[in-house]
């Protein structure tokens, strides 16, 4: 939907371009790394609902631009 490289979102998200396509080959990949992944989408205004397709909102700014600076960033893990 951003139409991001698989560089670009490992850039913004702090995960590794080799985490990145293991998720993309149906690979499970750690709490933490889908965690960061999902901040920086949402970051873009991408919302995610289970049991619908991602889609674009219009009043959504994502939850946290840099995860890792939360308080409780340690809690996910």
């Amino acid at each position: 939907m951003l139409g991001w490289s698989v560089e670009a979102l490992a850039f913004r998200s702090g995960v590794s371009p080799g985490a990145i396509r293991r998720l993309e080959n149906g690979a499970e990949l750690r709490r933490v790394t889908m965690q960061a992944l999902a901040y920086a989408l949402e970051a873009e205004g991408l919302v995610f609902l289970p049991g619908h397709e991602p889609m674009r909102g219009d009043n959504f700014r994502g939850a946290t631009a840099n995860p890792k600076s939360r308080d409780d960033f340690h809690l996910i893990e």
